[in-house]
C-alpha cells in the first residue's frame, strides 16, 4: 500500500485500536495490498464513547457487549438480569419456603448474591468494554488485512 494510504488508515484508526497494537496495524498496512484500501475506509469502527455510555445505562442488560460483537457475554448479562425477579419468586414459592441462614431466608440470602454478582459485572464492564472496543476494532481491521 502506498505511504499515503497508510498514512490516511493509520490516521483514521489511531484512537480506534490498542495503543499497543497500532505498531503491528500500520506495518501490516504498508504490507497490504492497495485493493484493500477501499474496504478499509468503509469500516466504521466501534466508539468507546458509545460502548461507555451503553454500559453504563444499560449495562446490566448487557447492551454494551452487543454493541461490541459480544453476543454470548451479552445474552448471559441480559438472561441474568431478567432471570433475577423470575427466580426470586420461583425460589420463594417453590423450593425454600422460609428456610434460614443466620436469620435470613435462604432465598433473599440467594438473591442478593445474584444481585451482587450482576452488579459486579455491570460496574467492572463500564471499564474493561473501552478496552473491548479497542481490541474488537482490531481484530475487525485485521481480519480485513488477512
Amino acid at each position: 500500500m502506498t505511504e499515503e494510504k497508510v498514512g490516511q488508515l493509520s490516521y483514521m484508526f489511531y484512537d480506534a485500536v490498542p495503543e499497543l497494537q497500532r505498531i503491528r496495524f500500520v506495518e501490516r498496512l504498508k504490507t497490504a495490498d492497495d485493493s484493500l484500501f477501499d474496504t478499509l475506509i468503509k469500516v466504521r469502527p466501534k466508539k468507546e464513547s458509545t460502548t461507555t455510555l451503553l454500559s453504563i445505562i444499560l449495562g446490566a442488560f448487557g447492551a454494551d457487549r452487543f454493541y461490541i460483537g459480544d453476543y454470548l457475554l451479552g445474552a448471559l448479562k441480559l438472561l441474568a438480569t431478567l432471570l433475577l425477579p423470575v427466580g426470586y419468586v420461583v425460589w420463594m414459592l417453590l423450593l425454600v419456603k422460609g428456610e434460614t441462614i443466620g436469620g435470613w431466608t435462604t432465598s433473599y440470602f440467594i438473591t442478593l448474591i445474584w444481585a451482587g454478582v450482576i452488579n459486579i459485572w455491570w460496574f467492572v464492564d463500564i471499564f474493561v468494554c473501552r478496552k473491548r472496543t479497542k481490541m474488537k476494532n482490531y481484530q475487525k481491521l485485521m481480519a480485513i488485512l488477512a
